[in-house]
Formats: structure tokens, C-alpha cells, sequence
């Protein structure tokens, strides 16, 4: 995450604007490994969502917890 911040070495800044745009409200993120990479990270951020069933499912279950 701090790679994406930074953005050196890269003509744009588009991923320190994502990060510190405040009309973007929630940050969904995703590792795995990866072969040949080591690992492989996915950041997608979003103004809002409407949670599928399988969500708000989660949601309920985890503010149980």
C-alpha cells in the first residue's frame, strides 16, 4: 500500500489520488500468491455498494461478533 501511495517511477499519480479522494468511502482489499510474482494485491474503492444477499448476510453475522 505504501508503493500505491507513493507512485514513484510513474508518469500519473492515479493511485495516490484514488487514496486520498474523499468522495471514495470504502476500500475493498484482496491478496494471494502468485507464481512467478510472489504476490499479487487488489485495491478497489468505491462511493457506496448495495450488498447481494451472500452480504448482508456477513454483515449481520459479523456484527454479531
Amino acid at each position: 500500500m505504501i508503493q500505491l501511495y507513493i507512485d514513484d517511477g510513474v508518469p500519473a499519480r492515479g493511485h495516490r489520488i484514488n487514496m486520498i479522494n474523499p468522495e471514495l468511502k470504502l476500500t475493498g482489499m484482496a491478496y494471494c500468491q502468485h507464481r512467478t510474482l510472489g504476490g499479487m494485491m487488489v485495491v478497489t474503492y468505491a462511493k457506496s455498494f448495495v450488498p447481494n444477499k451472500h452480504g448482508k448476510y456477513e454483515v449481520i453475522r459479523r456484527a454479531k461478533n
